[in-house]
């Protein structure tokens, strides 16, 4: 759609006198559907409406315009038709503001860019999610979501400067952003981390596209200072409605199979699958004293668990905490106390201050794993 919001732009910035302006759009809209009224009705008026509500309103307004210029004895402009429309008829707007169209386009563009990338912003994306969910729902589509970002990017910072992860950063929104598809919207989600919304796209063709952006990456090196920098990119892939249906949730299933991939050695996108648990889980209820060790600064927490298995448990917590996410967990098992670190895996929202945490334990800890295991297994005989 950013073809026909450039085609749009140009019509209102240079065609004169008015009719021609109105003649412009409209051969725009035969040429591009409906989809360029949604376009028209965001730039005039900053509008956010679906194809055939903007149609109406477009057809609405130009009616308005030829009755307006009846009365008056004069052709009316397209701009003050709008305002009069949308303040006295419509009645959605109250008190008008005057901006060249150039200047506004100017300001939104910077307000939805990340600075860096020139990427869309977080703030964009979550728009633009909301959107193609609701138009996946409505026309019973599919939408895929790929969540992404650099390996080993800390490392990176720490071995050539925070100038090189700039860069790096940057390369890597140019390659996405030139190789894209025109529908796909692609922002920067925050740090080192990008998302990509694929709209009519199921999950096998989005493994198959983030695989290409995977290799493409992979098969170049970033310039600096002398220096010629491998990058690599893992990501996760989850889709509408196959794996959830809501914005939230189908972010942290992306989310979550972008972890999985970086456990299974980096370099690489997954699909998300839920998890089948394999491991036999007790009722267990204590409190249970932990801390978080994976972000950058470490919270305190104290759950009350539900079950425990050799392989995770579930807790309840009184605030969220991220998927994949590191817990350090403290547990007492028949008067033994055993530190465990494991992974949040999930999460889900009980009511307002309470959450289930899914944890899954790490591999490695052999001490404790030991004790969690024998204490299952007697448990178990009981």
């Amino acid at each position: 759609m950013e073809a026909v919001r450039k085609a749009v732009l140009a019509c209102m910035c240079n065609c004169t006198p008015d009719d021609d302006l109105v003649a412009s759009l409209n051969a725009v809209i035969e040429q591009e559907g409906q989809q360029a009224c949604r376009i028209i009705m965001d730039m005039v008026a900053h509008r956010d409406c679906d194809a055939p509500e903007a149609v109406h309103h477009w057809e609405a307004i130009l009616a308005h315009r030829t009755e307006l210029s009846r009365v008056i004895g004069r052709s009316v402009s397209l701009p003050t038709a709008v305002c009069d429309y949308l303040h006295w008829i419509d009645k959605s707007i109250g008190c008008p503001k005057l901006i060249d169209i150039g200047k506004f386009e100017e300001i939104f563009k910077q307000a939805r860019r990340d600075f860096l990338t020139g990427l869309y912003n977080r703030q964009e994306f979550e728009e633009a999610i909301g959107r193609e969910i609701a138009r996946a729902k409505r026309y019973e589509r599919k939408v895929s979501l790929l969540f992404f970002d650099l390996d080993s990017f800390k490392k990176l910072n720490d071995q050539y400067g925070h100038l090189a992860g700039d860069k790096a950063l940057q390369y890597l929104a140019e390659i996405i952003g030139k190789n894209k598809r025109e529908e796909d919207v692609v922002a920067r989600y925050g740090g080192d981390e990008f998302v990509m919304l694929l709209p009519d796209t199921g999950k096998e063709d989005a493994l198959r596209l983030a695989e290409r952006f995977r290799r493409m990456v992979e098969s170049r090196r970033i310039p600096f200072e002398g220096h010629s920098l491998p990058i690599t990119i893992s990501g996760g892939v989850a889709t509408c409605p196959d794996d959830a249906q809501a914005a939230v949730k189908l972010i942290q299933c992306a989310d979550h199979a972008l972890h999985v991939a970086k456990r299974q050695g980096k370099n690489s996108f997954l699909g998300y699958k839920k998890e089948a648990r394999r491991f036999v889980r007790l009722p267990f209820f204590e409190k249970i004293k932990g801390r978080t060790v994976s972000d950058n600064a470490n919270v305190d927490l104290l759950a009350e668990s539900k079950n425990l298995g050799s392989g995770g448990m579930l807790l309840e917590n009184d605030f969220p905490v991220h998927v994949g996410s590191v817990l350090e967990l403290c547990i007492v098992l028949a008067g033994q106390a055993v530190t465990v670190r494991g992974e949040v895996v999930r999460i889900g929202e009980l009511a307002t201050n309470r959450f289930d945490l899914g944890v899954s334990f790490l591999a490695q800890q052999e001490p404790a794993q030991m004790v969690l295991d024998n204490y299952v297994l007697n448990s178990l005989r009981q």
